[in-house]
């Protein structure tokens, strides 16, 4: 939940003072909105230290030795 908070507080932040207002294309705005939130959002889950990491590694462990095959 914190991880969520984090991300969603960055973003309508981000959103409002930091992206430039000469930026017409909604593409780049929710490009550059997007790449925010992930980049908060896992820098709060390493901070954390949470469980959560440990399991996204295993699952995608499990998902590139599937493909590799």
């Amino acid at each position: 939940m914190a991880a969520t908070r984090a991300m969603t507080l960055v973003v309508l932040l981000f959103g409002d003072f930091a992206v430039p207002t000469h930026v017409d294309s909604p593409f780049v705005r929710l490009v550059l909105l997007s790449i925010s939130g992930a980049v908060t959002y896992c820098g709060v889950l390493f901070a954390i230290g949470s469980p959560t990491i440990r399991k996204g590694i295993e699952v995608a462990g499990w998902i590139l030795r599937r493909y590799r095959a």
